[in-house]
This record gives structure tokens, C-alpha cells and sequence, in this order.
């Protein structure tokens, strides 16, 4: 793990973190520039027995989102937003957990979408496709 000194006000701060869990295959890298808007970028990769799944996770002062892409949907990627900051807080990881579990190796690009959607309807209600 690498980590920068607390940044002065008004200043810009990069700091980089990084972690390996082999119990799950599953990797974390994590960048945050704070600049002006405090806008912060996070990417998370997960690899499932058929493709890796990456998802970027930008926070602004007012949305959350995630942008998912694979190497099994190479020209697809899909964008969940919400406004509900706080919560986006508390819920990024588990969300992204939870579309990991929910990609199954064969599954076709409209059955996942699909899945997707019902999560969002559900357990996911304050996040929205875009």
C-alpha cells in the first residue's frame, strides 16, 4: 500500500492504493485527485471464471457513478448513476460485489442488462441506468 501525506488546503493531492485479495482473484487499485471540486476516481477490477469486469467509480459534489465494462462485452459498458451521495458512500462496494455475483459465464449481454436492471429496482433503488 502506498499512501501521500495529507494535502494542504487548496492544494492537489494524488494518492494511490493498491490490494490483492487471492482468496478471490479479485485486485483494487485505487487513484484520488482532489482538485477544485474534490472529484475522485476509483477503479476496481474483478475477475470471474469467463472475463474481468472493470468498474470506474467517479465521485462528484452532487453524483456517483460507476461505469462497468468487461472483456466479455468489449464494446459495451453500462453507467450507474446516483444522486444520493451518502449513500453512494456506503453502498459502491456493494454494488460492485453484487454484479460480480450476479455474471455468470455463459450468461449473454441482453440477460445480464436484464439483471441489472431488476437490482436497480430493488435492492439498488437509488441508483439509475444510463
Amino acid at each position: 500500500m502506498f499512501n501521500t501525506p495529507a494535502p494542504q488546503a487548496g492544494s492537489t493531492a494524488l494518492s494511490i492504493h493498491f490490494r490483492h485479495f487471492s482468496k478471490r482473484s479479485f485486485t483494487e487499485l485505487s487513484l484520488n485527485l482532489k482538485q477544485y471540486f474534490g472529484v475522485s476516481l476509483m477503479i476496481k477490477k474483478v475477475q470471474t471464471p469467463s472475463g474481468n469486469f472493470a468498474f470506474h467509480i467517479t465521485n462528484t459534489a452532487s453524483t456517483v457513478s460507476i461505469l462497468i465494462s468487461s472483456d466479455v462485452f468489449s464494446d459495451t459498458k453500462f453507467k450507474l448513476v446516483t444522486r444520493d451521495f451518502a449513500m453512494a458512500f456506503v453502498q459502491y462496494n456493494y454494488v460492485i460485489d453484487l454484479i460480480a455475483e450476479t455474471f455468470e459465464p455463459t450468461m449473454p449481454l441482453v440477460s445480464f442488462l436484464n439483471r441489472l436492471s431488476t437490482i436497480t429496482q430493488g435492492t439498488l433503488r437509488n441508483w439509475n441506468i444510463q
